[in-house]
C-alpha cells in the first residue's frame, strides 16, 4: 500500500516525493529473496542518507546495489566494514550504507577512487572484470563486497587497513586512463604484488623509488607503509633504475 501523496503505476512500483521524506533516512528492509537496489543520481545529488539491509537469500546471486548515473563525481569513496556490510561515500550526497549485501555495480563517474579496507588479513585484488574494454574494473577481498566499478580518471587509492594483507595488482580493463594508483599499506605486514598489468610483453621501462613505481605508458603506482614490494612486468626486455627502496 502505497502512503498518501505516493503513487504506485504497478504492483512493483511506488513513487515517493522527496517531500514527504521529513526524516533524514531512506531505508529499504529487504526480504528473503534475491533483491537489487539502483540508486541513480541522473536527477541531482541525494540530500538523505540511504541504507540498504539486505538479507540472506538461499537461492540466486543474492542482494546487490548499482550505482548510475550524475556528472563526474569528485570522489567516490566505499569503506568496508565485513564481507558484506560497508558504506559509500559519494561528493555532494549523504552517505549510502548497507548491510547483507553481496555485489556492487558501480557505474558512477569519478575523478577519484578510494578502498578503505578493514582490520581483516587477506588477499585485496585489483584487477579487470569480465567483459574486455568496458572501462570497467573490479576489487575483492574475503573481507569485503566485490565492487565493480567505472575507471576513474585521475587517481585510484586503496586502503589496506590494519591487517597483514597482500595487495595484488593483476591489472585492470585495457582502457583504463587513470594517472595514479596509490596502495596504502597502513598497519600490518603487507606485501604489494605489481603484476604484468596488462599482460604486457613490450619492452619497458621505469623508475623505483622509495614511494612510487613510474613505468612509461602505465599508471604510476605510489605506496607506503609496504613491507615487501614484488614487480612482475611481463615478458619483455626491461629496464628499471632503482633510486632508493628505503
Amino acid at each position: 500500500q502505497a502512503m498518501p501523496a505516493a503513487s504506485r503505476p504497478d504492483k512493483h512500483t511506488v513513487i515517493v516525493p522527496f517531500s514527504l521524506v521529513t526524516g533524514d533516512w531512506i531505508i529499504f528492509n529487504v526480504l528473503d529473496l534475491a533483491d537489487h537496489l539502483t540508486i541513480d543520481f541522473s536527477l541531482g545529488d541525494f540530500p538523505k542518507q540511504i541504507l540498504l539491509n539486505g538479507s540472506n537469500p538461499t537461492t540466486g546471486s543474492g542482494d546487490w546495489l548499482t550505482l548510475t548515473g550524475g556528472v563526474e563525481f569528485t570522489t567516490v569513496a566505499h569503506t568496508f566494514t565485513n564481507a558484506s556490510d560497508g558504506s559509500i561515500d559519494v561528493t555532494g550526497s549523504e552517505s549510502i550504507s548497507y548491510t547483507g549485501l553481496e555485489p556492487i555495480d558501480d557505474n558512477l563517474s569519478a575523478t577519484n577512487r578510494i578502498f578503505h579496507f578493514n582490520s581483516a588479513a587477506g588477499t585485496i585484488t585489483l584487477g579487470d572484470d569480465e567483459t574486455v574494454a568496458d572501462d570497467k574494473s573490479r576489487i575483492t577481498s574475503a573481507s569485503s563486497e566485490v565492487v565493480t566499478f567505472k575507471n576513474p580518471t585521475t587517481s585510484l587509492t586503496i586502503n589496506a587497513g590494519s591487517g597483514d594483507n597482500t595487495i595484488d595488482l593483476d591489472g585492470y580493463d585495457s582502457v583504463f586512463n587513470t594517472t595514479t594508483i596509490v596502495v596504502n599499506g597502513e598497519d600490518g605486514q603487507d606485501t604489494l604484488n605489481i603484476n604484468h598489468l596488462l599482460g604486457l610483453s613490450a619492452d619497458l621501462s621505469g623508475i623505483l623509488s622509495n614511494a612510487l613505481l613510474s613505468i612509461q605508458g602505465l599508471p604510476s603506482v605510489g605506496y607506503s607503509a609496504i613491507e615487501n614490494l614484488n614487480i612482475d612486468l611481463g615478458s619483455g626486455n626491461d629496464t628499471m633504475v632503482v633510486q632508493s627502496t628505503s
